[in-house]
């Protein structure tokens, strides 16, 4: 009874589908639905009113059903070696990723907070400045029709007769 009930229980290795994806492409389908679930995890919303279904998205993107994505992950889970592959690929692109977004993160915060002190810093600037100084007359810049004259020189001046 003992050798019929595991009899039962095992399971036969799939066969290999007609339509199976190549392994890169799975990598890259993997990525997309981790980074789709993210967003939509984040602000369901966003994706709701731009009408985008996340696993629809991606199937339109890659050219695939749900047939072959479903068929394709039973075959490559079965393969321990290739499912470890692509799910380490995987692993390590969204680490990659992580990383540069991080740091591209603190260097915008960088120059947010630089940007912040250079004001602060010219308004303390301001506030420093004595009676004197705030009263003071600002300079002024000569109309447009002033700063476009040149100045003549005296043969010039003598020839249009204005006798300076």
């Amino acid at each position: 009874m003992v050798l019929s009930a595991c009899e039962m229980g095992r399971v036969d290795a799939p066969t290999k589908p007609k339509n199976l994806m190549p392994e890169e492409q799975m990598i890259e389908v993997l990525y997309d639905m981790a980074i789709l679930n993210s967003a939509k995890n984040i602000n369901k919303k966003v994706l709701e009113n731009k009408g985008i279904a996340p696993v629809y998205f991606i199937y339109d993107k890659y050219g695939i059903d749900s047939l072959q994505f479903a068929e394709s992950s039973v075959y490559y889970t079965y393969k321990r070696e290739m499912i470890q592959r692509i799910y380490d690929s995987v692993f390590a692109r969204l680490e990659r990723d992580k990383i540069y977004y991080e740091a591209a993160y603190s260097e915008e915060t960088a120059k947010a907070d630089s940007l912040s002190k250079a004001t602060l810093k010219y308004r303390d600037s301001i506030k420093g400045l004595g009676e004197r100084e705030l009263n003071a007359k600002p300079f002024k810049i000569p109309s447009g029709e002033m700063r476009n004259k040149r100045r003549l020189n005296p043969e010039e001046k003598d020839s249009l007769g204005l006798g300076y």
